[in-house]
């Protein structure tokens, strides 16, 4: 209860009003299923798909722990979640990760379980003596863990995706360098045109620099045939920059960044516009949408 008066208390002053944010988490995402305006999933998509991608090899040890624990309050308590979550229209991986370290302690339990000296092991305080008492089964479930997991976690953590944090930094160290530079009439200022949260933003952009991005918020409004920037954009990328370079007091960025798939489209209308390409950088081997693609591209005047 403290902690919830905490929060209307942290709520009112930011907002500048009274208003129980969690209330309106649940308004949105459940009464008016708001968040569908990100995509929709079947209501069984986090028990079909997203459970056995979030656990990969883990599943097998855990499933396993699950049928030789007795300890249930953890189970039911993950279904539970899965299922209030499965009512929202809109499922992302990210939303079962709060589970994730409960389930791995039924992981923990079939391997201490499969232990020859199991009762030893509350008393194990190095890995290696631990090593010692695990059976052959347990040994083979930690290495099958060790050698799936570790090539993941060294290919997502610095190969996959890596492109859109090298593209940020490159803005940053250049930003420094170019407002010191240019004109008052032309600052240093960026244009992102990519699908919505494609790059972090200040978080790691440390420079007091104009940066625009394609919106996506969803119709909070309640307009008839709604769509976000971003959707409009991608319909007919030429005539949104058209719009946007006639619009008054439109000042044309100094340097913009897409994916390698939309400047080789737009490449002959940007010329016009006296831009060219002046940087690229590797993202992914395999984009996740199809408004990605494997290089992005920095483009300046």
């Amino acid at each position: 209860m403290s902690i919830l008066v905490l929060s209307i208390i942290i709520d009112r002053f930011c907002y500048g009003y009274w208003v129980f944010s969690m209330w309106n988490f649940f308004l949105f995402n459940f009464a008016s299923s708001g968040s569908a305006h990100f995509g929709t999933h079947p209501i069984h998509w986090f028990i079909s798909n997203g459970l056995p991608t979030i656990l990969f090899m883990h599943a097998l040890p855990i499933t396993l722990g699950i049928f030789k624990s007795n300890v249930r309050w953890i189970l039911h308590l993950s279904f539970f979640y899965c299922f209030v979550h499965s009512l929202i229209p809109h499922k992302e991986l990210r939303f079962l990760l709060p589970i994730l370290p409960l389930l791995n302690i039924y992981c923990a339990l079939y391997m201490e379980s499969s232990s020859y000296a199991s009762a030893q092991v509350k008393n194990c305080r190095k890995f290696f003596i631990y090593y010692s008492i695990m059976s052959s089964k347990a040994k083979a479930v930690m290495y099958l863990l060790l050698f799936t997991n570790l090539p993941l976690m060294i290919y997502t953590g610095i190969v996959h995706q890596r492109g859109v944090l090298d593209v940020v930094s490159y803005l940053a160290n250049l930003a420094t360098i170019k407002s010191k530079n240019l004109s008052d009439e032309n600052k240093f200022s960026a244009l992102i045109l990519a699908p919505c949260h494609t790059t972090p933003l200040f978080s790691h952009l440390h420079a007091n620099i104009s940066i625009r991005f394609l919106a996506c918020e969803p119709n909070l409004d309640n307009l008839v045939d709604y769509v976000d920037e971003a959707d409009r954009f991608y319909a007919d990328p030429q005539k949104w920059l058209a719009y946007e370079w006639d619009t008054k007091n439109f000042r044309p960025p100094s340097h913009i960044i897409m994916f390698e798939s939309l400047w080789k489209k737009l490449n002959t209308w940007f010329a016009h516009k006296k831009y060219r390409r002046c940087a690229k950088f590797f993202n992914a081997h395999f984009p996740v949408s199809s408004r990605q693609s494997k290089y992005l591209c920095v483009i300046c005047r």
